[in-house]
């Protein structure tokens, strides 16, 4: 169902199992506050500031190494004891961790590798391409899970930032009922925020469910996910997943230190030229080196969803306003050789016959129309102006990873321990910072709160319609939930373009009357 058929009275209706302000992860760090003025005042601080969310979040991380331990024990006795697969599934930011695992233990361990089948709710076309409202169903789940054929011999790992994505617990359901294996669930908000959330509450309950509870510190963003929340998340799967003779606390530690002893301040130059870069109507590639590709590419495409920019576009359909940054893998040739590189498997879509008009986003072929191998940049450039282009080059050398960007150039010493896995997660968390401050400059968020989040699915709507009324409260104005709601359904159905945002809008909408 997307959003434009869904009324206002409907969304009402369930609005209190997504009504989640209560939630560390949605909640405002305090740390943060005023981060878009900072990042265009003074870049160097900003990222200070940004840091310092890293910095909390990674010394919990090192905190929880007891817990993770036994996740880690879990799995690697699962890989030498049992025949089966380990299932990672996730939803949105945490969709694409699973898949980004995926590559990363392929490349590093190819045996455990060809065990691993990581799941993102709406099939690996989520990847590049929101499927509106996905999240919100837990039988597909259940499908994707069938497809795939999850057995009794396969162990699961269900991811969730928040703990309450309906998809997510779906597929954990489903564990439950097939697996002789007890699944894991990831979450970072504590038991007790989640308790007024049926969903939740129920499969916390679940006596054979494995909790994993990574609580932190509130986003560097407002209920921005695919920041410090998706990063430990990450870590913990990714660090589970790889055996290693060395104890699992001195490895996190390892991580947490050399990302913070890293000199981020080098990425002040790039974040002030790329937003420079979209304020002169440019566009910008990146050019990633192909080991370290699907982390560049999933920090890219979420742009879109948290700042309500032009998603990439399909090569296939008409296009009415090109995406402003877009991902193109050098050696690959085309769409097919693309997709291979980037997940380092075929990709998996969703073949699903009269089923809801969702499916239809997610088929086979439609993924394969999007195109990120010299044939889609050849495409690309038929409907730009190939001058108005500039190329941001990543390169990793296995010891080195290396920024080029206009006349900037600066790189970053890798570790030795964990080299691959701690490449990755140190880029997302470099791709992050950078992304949330450009689009500071850019003027797409407030502060700290995302007001220009696309409100694609129930959860988005909820946070959407808060983040105006706490804007609006803040200037002395105090709007019942529901008026909101009724008001942002209003907006939603007359469409909003991605030059529009719908919590600036909502704002509006009642300071007029």
């Amino acid at each position: 169902m997307s959003n434009a058929h869904q009324s206002a009275e409907t969304f009402l209706k369930v609005s209190e199992q997504f009504q989640l302000g209560c939630l560390t992860t949605e909640s405002f760090h305090p740390k943060t506050i005023g981060l878009s003025e900072t990042a265009k005042l003074n870049p160097l601080e900003a990222i200070k500031q940004f840091q310092s969310v890293d910095e909390e979040m990674l010394t919990k991380l090192v905190d929880y190494s007891s817990s993770i331990e036994k996740l880690s024990n879990d799995v690697q006795d699962f890989l030498k004891n049992s025949r089966g697969r380990i299932f990672l599934c996730g939803c949105g930011a945490t969709g694409r961790l699973s898949l980004t695992l995926e590559f990363i233990v392929k490349s590093v361990e190819p045996d455990i590798g060809k065990r691993i089948i990581s799941l993102i709710a709406g099939g690996d076309a989520a990847l590049v391409s929101s499927i509106e409202k996905f999240e919100d169903y837990p039988e597909y789940a259940h499908k994707q899970l069938e497809d795939q054929n999850f057995s009794s011999d396969d162990f699961l790992i269900a991811i969730t930032e928040g703990g309450e994505t309906p998809w997510v617990i779906g597929a954990c359901e489903h564990a439950l009922n097939i697996s002789e294996y007890s699944p894991y669930f990831l979450y970072c908000n504590q038991d007790f925020e989640l308790e007024n959330i049926e969903r939740s509450r129920k499969i916390l309950q679940e006596t054979k469910v494995k909790k994993l509870c990574l609580h932190h510190c509130p986003q560097a963003l407002s209920g921005s996910t695919r920041l410090q929340a998706s990063t430990i998340q990450m870590a913990c799967v990714g660090f589970s997943l790889l055996p290693s003779d060395i104890r699992l606390a001195e490895r996190l530690r390892y991580f947490k230190d050399w990302y913070l002893n890293l000199d981020l301040k080098r990425l002040s130059p790039f974040i002030i030229e790329e937003a420079l870069s979209y304020q002169k109507n440019r566009f910008v590639h990146y050019h990633p080196d192909e080991a370290l590709a699907i982390s560049v590419f999933t920090d890219t495409t979420e742009r879109s969803p948290t700042f309500n920019l032009t998603p990439f576009e399909n090569q296939k359909e008409k296009v009415s306003q090109a995406s402003r940054c877009y991902v193109i893998l050098n050696s690959s040739a085309d769409s097919d050789q693309a997709w291979l590189s980037l997940l380092g498997r075929e990709f998996r879509a969703l073949e699903w016959k009269g089923e809801h008009e969702v499916i239809k986003r997610a088929g086979v072929e439609r993924v394969r129309t999007f195109d990120f191998g010299q044939s889609g940049l050849k495409k690309r450039l038929q409907y730009l102006n190939s001058r108005a282009i500039d190329p941001f080059y990543i390169k990793f050398s296995g010891d080195v990873l290396m920024f080029e960007f206009k006349r900037h150039q600066t790189f970053f010493e890798m570790p030795k321990v964990d080299k691959f896995l701690v490449s990755h997660l140190i880029l997302k968390m470099i791709l992050n910072l950078h992304s949330t401050l450009l689009m500071g400059r850019l003027n797409r968020y407030e502060s700290n709160i995302m007001t220009w989040v696309k409100p694609s699915n129930n959860k988005l709507i909820d946070r959407a319609v808060r983040y105006a009324g706490q804007i609006l409260k803040q200037d002395g104005y105090v709007i019942e939930y529901k008026d909101l709601v009724k008001e942002c359904f209003q907006i939603m159905n007359k469409g909003l373009s991605s030059n529009e945002s719908i919590v600036l809008k909502l704002v509006q909408s009642f300071k007029l009357q």
